[in-house]
């Protein structure tokens, strides 16, 4: 009896003191009660707020246990330049990317010419490449050099004198034609003399001192390319300078003769700097396309396109521009910006919008690029929102391991 009576009583205890759950048989239940009794006692569970305890942080779990979710704060997202898009179809023709020979448009440049034979003459503060000039200054003169040919001082007083007796006759017979004494025959040759005089002696007065030709820009703008050097003989005809005014430029691309169904259909074109820094549109450049070719020879197995646009200040004539040319199509693919892709040992991935501050890593499979937008094959789907713009950005707050436990969760 008294054994019945201490079983009884022992049973009351594990279950006081774990609140009636089945008791395990053996001294490793006694064990197991005394360990836990021992471990609350020397524990406080006094808390400051009310927080239930049962719930372990679900949204900071995922982001720890998932390297695919990052944190990306409000406040960090208005230091940095950030956006969001959604993810939408469009129309995506065939796109061909190559690289365009930057030239000067030819109706925004002139030749410079001399009119005469002679030795040029710098400046006492001479123009070269780059020079900036006004339209009617004057570059540079072209002297005789003591030479007997086509002397400038030479022709330059035999036209004065040419002048001189053409106007006295001019003078004396211009009375005489009103008092009938002189024939209209003979009045018609004495004027025709006259104004012909008049015009090359004032052609030469004009551009030419009595020494050397004076050589003035026709227009406003810089020097391209200086063709002569101080003290070089040149003729009449030769160049002697290039001015342009930079205003417009010409693209010429050249492209294999298998994509000429693609080169007729011409819709737009993307124009990129060769580092890769700065991308243009054609539309924002003003641009057009000028022309293609329609034909191929041996010398000249490729295709020119030609598109002017409004000149930009790093493109200068002679450099290289990557050029990627879209053609008119039919498909309507997902796109996403190029701004919005982050590369990762050879995959590709976007960031998809979870919550305000909360974004998932998400690899794709690329398909064909304009140079501003890229088609997307794989990853995603049309209406999810993405990180268009700073998605640089979230891949350094990722990089960086700053992930707030607290994103996308209110207590």
């Amino acid at each position: 009896m008294k054994i019945l009576v201490r079983t009884l009583v022992y049973a009351g205890l594990v279950c006081a003191g774990t609140a009636c759950k089945p008791a395990s048989s053996g001294s490793s239940a006694e064990k197991g009660y005394e360990a836990h009794v021992h471990s609350h006692e020397g524990h406080d569970h006094d808390h400051d707020h009310d927080h239930d305890h049962g719930h372990s942080h679900s949204h900071a779990a995922a982001a720890s246990a998932d390297g695919n979710t990052i944190a990306f704060s409000r406040a960090l997202q208005q230091k940095v330049p950030f956006g969001i898009e959604t993810v939408h179809y469009e129309t995506f023709g065939p796109v061909i990317k190559t690289v365009a020979y930057v030239e000067p448009s030819p109706n925004d440049e002139v030749k410079v010419i001399a009119k005469a034979d002679g030795v040029v003459i710098y400046p006492s503060k001479p123009f070269i490449d780059g020079s900036e000039v006004k339209a009617g200054q004057q570059v540079l003169s072209i002297g005789s050099g003591g030479l007997a040919n086509n002397n400038i001082q030479i022709r330059f007083n035999e036209a004065y004198n040419r002048y001189r007796l053409a106007k006295a006759e001019y003078d004396r017979k211009a009375p005489l034609r009103e008092d009938k004494i002189v024939s209209e025959k003979d009045w018609m040759r004495v004027s025709t003399e006259y104004n012909n005089a008049k015009t090359e002696y004032e052609y030469l007065r004009d551009n030419f001192s009595k020494q050397e030709q004076m050589v003035k820009a026709p227009m406003s703008g810089y020097i391209r390319e200086m063709s002569v050097r101080n003290g070089e003989y040149v003729t009449a005809g030769q160049t002697l300078m290039v001015i342009s005014q930079n205003r417009r430029s010409f693209l010429r691309a050249e492209v294999s003769p298998r994509r000429y169904a693609d080169v007729k259909n011409i819709e737009t074109a993307v124009f990129r700097e060769k580092n890769g820094a700065k991308v243009y549109t054609l539309d924002e450049l003003n641009g057009h396309l000028v022309s293609f070719g329609r034909s191929a020879t041996l010398e000249s197995p490729l295709i020119p396109v030609v598109f002017e646009i409004d000149a930009v200040d790093t493109w200068i004539p002679g450099s290289f521009v990557d050029v990627y040319i879209r053609a008119i199509g039919d498909r309507e693919v997902l796109t996403v910006p190029n701004t919005a892709i982050v590369e990762e040992m050879g995959s590709y991935f976007v960031f998809v919008r979870l919550t305000d501050e909360l974004f998932e890593k998400r690899q794709i499979e690329k398909g064909h690029t304009d140079g501003m937008r890229t088609e997307v094959k794989s990853g995603l789907q049309a209406g999810e929102q993405i990180v268009g713009k700073g998605a640089i950005s979230v891949k350094l707050a990722q990089s960086s391991g700053a992930l707030d436990p607290h994103a996308g969760h209110a207590h």
